[in-house]
């Protein structure tokens, strides 16, 4: 019984005879929903071996506004990872929120908590995932979704016609591709250990027009590639690379945003972000994207127990937007020209054990944007960011 709890646990979820309660939608807060409380719960294996049925709602206590959604999932190989699900919701969504995470979501993401772009969408989807070809892992869907901008936005198409709310019918495919990722059972469940080699992850969706009143066509593409590279006394370095295409004009929610984390006075730090940059400064419908950092751990600072984590970073970004004048009463920036940003950081600053079985850091960095898109102001180019990391050792 206690492995079994834990084995839920790990999933966000708490037994309870044949339910399981999502513990991970009781409490959420972002910028525009403030606090935003609620349940989630599904039906396991008690009830129907390899089959649940389950759902959700929450109440944001500063939009004023329900969300509630509602699934089904069938297990039909748990060797293969192969799941099929419907589902339908009708909650918000960020605008521009990229897919690529898809297969690693976090629980505890610092970026959604500044989110305050949101459009409202009425979704239903079928989607079929599987793992194949050993490291390979694979997600295909059919979406249908009516879409509402909750902010001041209209979209103006070559003929002329404004439009607000629109309708968007799509399939897509979802991909990450680890190899010799190392891959251990625990818990009732796959977890990865990493791997020494690269690791990619790629989304591909087909805008289906005239299905299920679907409003566009098109073809978009969002890429990523990520590494991590340890040097002997010298530490670690970790190295991503996203990139994304539209080929045609899509409206604002739909194109690439969302890649700054900066807030005033002191941001909490968003790893493989702009420090220097608000969350929807800059609007692009095709964009590479370059973060690195190099991790010295406590190699250059050691004083007794004191041993602070030394970083550098250096971020990197280009962009353009192709007919920025279909987009109206939104305002924003294309950075064909160059985005650049460096930065110090210094975690483990203070660093204590939490709950003898692990221990919480936390750190701060200050980070400096320079080249076409610096402010004439030296002070405005410059952020501090607190971090909080933890570790095991």
């Amino acid at each position: 019984n206690i492995l079994k709890y834990m084995e839920k646990a790990s999933m966000n979820k708490i037994p309870i005879s044949f339910i399981d309660l999502d513990i991970s939608k009781i409490l959420l807060y972002n910028k525009y929903e403030g606090i935003r409380l609620g349940l989630g719960a599904s039906t396991n294996d008690k009830l129907i071996k390899n089959f649940a049925v389950g759902g959700f709602f929450g109440y944001g206590f500063k939009d004023k506004g329900w969300k509630y959604g509602g699934e089904a999932i069938l297990t039909i190989s748990k060797e293969k990872e192969l799941l099929m699900t419907i589902r339908h919701q009708n909650t918000l969504s960020e605008t521009g929120k990229t897919l690529l995470g898809y297969f690693n979501p976090r629980q505890f993401d610092f970026r959604t908590w500044i989110a305050s772009q949101m459009d409202h969408i009425q979704q239903s989807s079928v989607s079929l995932g599987f793992r194949a070809l050993r490291y390979a892992r694979f997600n295909v869907s059919f979406n249908n979704s009516r879409i509402d901008p909750q902010y001041s936005y209209a979209f103006s198409q070559s003929d002329g016609d404004l439009i607000s709310s629109y309708t968007n019918t799509d399939i897509t495919v979802n991909f990450r591709y680890a190899y010799k990722e190392k891959l251990i059972r625990s818990m009732g469940q796959r977890i990865s250990m990493g791997t020494k080699y690269p690791v990619l992850s790629l989304t591909y969706t087909r805008g289906l027009q005239d299905v299920f009143s679907g409003e566009f066509a098109y073809h978009k593409v969002e890429a990523r590639i990520e590494e991590s590279i340890y040097f002997k006394n010298l530490g670690e370095s970790r190295i991503r690379i996203d990139a994304g295409y539209i080929d045609n004009p899509l409206p604002y929610g739909m194109l690439f945003t969302g890649e700054g984390s900066y807030i005033r006075n002191w941001s909490i730090l968003v790893k493989n972000s702009f420090q220097t940059v608000t969350p929807y400064e800059f609007l692009s419908d095709r964009y590479v994207n370059l973060f690195y950092a190099h991790n010295f751990g406590s190699l250059l600072l050691h004083i007794g127990n004191w041993k602070p984590a030394i970083s550098v970073v250096q971020n990197i970004g280009w962009g353009s937007l192709s007919h920025p004048e279909y987009h109206q009463s939104v305002e924003f920036k294309t950075k064909e020209k160059g985005l650049y940003e460096s930065g110090v950081q210094l975690d483990n600053i203070l660093r204590m054990k939490y709950l003898n079985v692990a221990y919480m850091g936390f750190g701060a960095g200050a980070y400096y944007r320079y080249g076409p898109y610096a402010s004439d102001s030296a002070s405005d180019n410059l952020a501090f960011t607190f971090s909080m990391t933890f570790s095991s050792k």
